[in-house]
């Protein structure tokens, strides 16, 4: 912890996870933080220097001077004391910060419950009061909690307010006092706001401590105190004897009284996560069943953590047997409730699922019961226990049973989505084994009613296994959408498909076997024993074009395969060639290039990339057929000229000028586009001038 500007703190978190627990708690306004501060370090330095030392002056000085400006702002500053905390404008101090939690326990051991400052105050009173505090003055100083009254005068611009009783942690002198009471007095304080507890005053009811509770506006100042008395009631159901006994009762009526979202609001406002989790398995201890399942409905809405509506049916079933049922299914319905909602609390993870306890649940659940309080839901059985059992990581014939009825109404989709968001990943485990199998997947690529996504997610749980299904429903697919879709399916799975291809090449069939060769594609590595040039030949173009994609991959057959594909009667396979030739062509190849640039229909896209492959090939033909290409006709005296201006004679002269440059027929060329008067045909031959 650092002291910064003007006194605020600065709080380092524990390495256990403070910063964590400070998550659920406000922060204090900046001036509150500043004089709660000054207030601790003034109370500490009384303690320690002698009433005239300048050290404490200054301190005093400047806690009264932060005051002074508070109260003008405020009015009045009221200051609560609970346990290791002080609570100031609906929020309570953090217990992890040394310095407040300090001044917090000071106080408390003077049996402080509450300080009031009011304008008015001066240096020399708050000098006074904190003496008081430090304990200053007698020998044997009583705390100041318990003469109130006769304070009243001495500080008037102070009020005090005592414990509204001797707290188990400061109280050894009441010894035969029951704690359950106790507590249950200083909660009443604390919901109604006034003294409960006096001798000779009947304890309040339950009733009127719901209605004020449930009247209260929802601040976390106060609702942090009543959660905190809730807890330590709690916590005595741990206890034997007559204090455990009341706290049930006075729990258990409280519960009762209070509607479940009002006791979602208190928690929400004021407890942490851990607190709600401590309150409803201390609840498992002793309460009855009913106000278990009430108080994990209302933790869970606190936390916005959402209990399925098969579960939350199941524990509500379970509550009504344990309280209405025969003799011994109430005590195996209790048992049951109690021991789900500390596994819930942990994470809900079973030590020990087998069928046997599954159906266990199932012969309770059949039993009648009291009409439920939870509404029935759209959800049809089978997905409902499916659901449960997911929940629960327990499966069986039934729940089988529902999973296969789900597939045989088509819904296939509800199945997956249950499956893939259990609350484990574990869960889901013995569903994927019972569907990943090669039967299933083709019995789903054959059923139309099912959601294609829904199928595909399927047969990711099956891996390879779905591999040789989907194969033969590619072979058998008559729909360009369906294929596609197996194609992708297939493709996910990689080389790992590469032996079941090979005999399916050799079948003889055209389309089965142009979608191996896309498949083959796809792969980083090519099956074992395969050769795209045994396809190049194929009566089928379908077949060549992909064979021929496959081919010019091979750095060693390329030069094989521009052969091919430029003798190739199919226009594709041709565009294939040309395009892998743009990019580099034997010299071999230019007088081809020639006859098909002279004498072939080409695209302008293809004669780009014929042009382009030509100006790669040292050789006579091609040199001399772009010559001729960018030569126009000759003027008066027989002098030469360049053709028109065109796409083709730009990139003609460029190509001439990237390889031919330095042959001086093309030299005279290139001079006559230095000489142009055209900036771009300039820049195709310029760079090819020699001096």
């Amino acid at each position: 912890m650092e002291v910064g500007e003007e006194g605020s703190v600065s709080e380092s978190p524990s390495p256990q996870g403070a910063s964590a627990a400070r998550g659920d708690r406000a922060p204090l306004p900046r001036d509150l933080s500043i004089f709660l501060v000054q207030f601790s370090i003034a109370l500490h330095k009384t303690i320690t220097y002698p009433p005239d030392h300048p050290v404490l002056e200054s301190s005093v000085q400047a806690m009264n001077l932060r005051l002074s400006q508070m109260l003008q702002e405020r009015g009045e500053l009221a200051l609560g004391v609970i346990r290791n905390q002080l609570v100031v404008a609906a929020t309570s101090t953090d217990p992890a910060n040394a310095l407040l939690r300090g001044l917090a326990e000071t106080l408390r051991k003077q049996q402080l419950g509450a300080i009031r400052f009011l304008p008015g105050i001066g240096g020399g009173e708050i000098t006074s009061f904190l003496r008081a505090v430090a304990g200053e003055g007698e020998a044997n100083p009583k705390p100041l909690g318990l003469e109130t009254e006769s304070l009243a005068g001495r500080w008037p611009h102070i009020r005090l307010s005592p414990l509204s009783f001797q707290d188990l942690e400061i109280a050894g002198e009441s010894d035969t006092a029951v704690p359950a009471v106790q507590l249950w007095l200083s909660l009443a304080e604390a919901a109604l706001g006034e003294e409960s507890g006096g001798a000779g005053k009947e304890p309040p009811a339950a009733e009127a401590l719901a209605q004020a509770i449930k009247g209260h506006p929802r601040e976390a100042g106060y609702d942090r105190i009543i959660v905190d008395y809730l807890g330590k009631l709690g916590s005595e159901l741990h206890t034997q004897g007559e204090s455990a006994a009341i706290a049930n009762r006075q729990l258990t009526s409280l519960l009762g009284a209070l509607e479940t979202e009002t006791i979602q609001s208190v928690l929400a406002s004021g407890s942490s996560a851990a607190q709600r989790k401590q309150l409803v398995n201390d609840a498992t201890r002793g309460l009855p069943a009913t106000a278990v399942l009430e108080l994990v409905k209302a933790s869970a809405g606190a936390s916005q953590e959402t209990i399925s509506h098969s579960l939350l049916r199941i524990l509500t079933k379970l509550a009504g047997h344990a309280e209405s049922g025969p003799t011994q299914m109430a005590a195996d319905a209790d048992a049951a409730l109690r021991e789900a909602v500390r596994q819930l609390t942990r994470g809900w993870t079973l030590d020990d699922p087998n069928p046997q306890s599954y159906r266990h649940m199932l012969k309770l659940l059949a039993k009648p019961v009291e009409p439920e309080q939870v509404s029935m839901t759209s959800e049809s059985d089978a997905a409902r226990i499916v659901s449960t059992s997911l929940e629960v990581s327990v499966t069986g014939e039934a729940v089988w049973r529902a999973a296969e009825e789900l597939v045989e109404e088509g819904r296939l989709d509800v199945l997956v989505d249950l499956v893939e968001r259990a609350p484990t990943p574990e869960a889901g485990v013995p569903f994927r084994a019972y569907f990943g199998k090669p039967e299933r997947a083709r019995q789903l690529l054959a059923d139309d009613r099912q959601a294609p996504q829904a199928v595909d997610r399927m047969i990711e749980w099956m891996g390879a296994a779905a591999a040789e299904p989907m194969l033969d429903a590619l072979e058998m697919a008559k729909s360009l959408t369906v294929r596609r879709r197996l194609l992708s399916r297939l493709e996910r799975l990689g080389t790992a498909i590469g032996p079941l291809i090979i005999p399916r090449l050799a079948r003889g069939v055209w389309y089965v076997q142009r979608n191996m060769l896309v498949l083959v594609g796809t792969m980083n590595q090519w099956p074992s024993g395969f050769n795209p040039s045994d396809y190049i030949s194929h009566t089928d173009a379908r077949v060549r074009r992909e064979a021929f994609k496959l081919l010019f991959r091979v750095p060693d057959r390329r030069d094989e395969a521009l052969r091919a594909g430029l003798e190739d009667s199919d226009e594709q396979i041709l565009h294939l060639a040309l395009a892998a030739a743009a990019e580099a062509c034997p010299s071999s190849m230019a007088p081809h290039l020639v006859f098909l640039l002279s004498e072939h229909l080409l695209t302008p896209e293809d004669r780009t990339f014929g042009i382009r492959a030509l100006g790669g090939c040292r050789h006579p033909v091609a040199r001399d057929w772009m010559l001729d290409r960018v030569r126009g006709r000759r003027r008066w005296f027989r002098r030469r000229r360049l053709a028109t201006k065109s796409p083709e004679l730009l990139l003609v002269l460029s190509q001439l000028r990237h390889t031919w440059q330095a042959d001086p027929t093309t030299q005279e060329v290139l001079r006559l586009a230095a000489d142009s008067a055209d900036p771009e045909v300039r820049s195709a031959g310029a760079g090819g001038m020699t001096t």
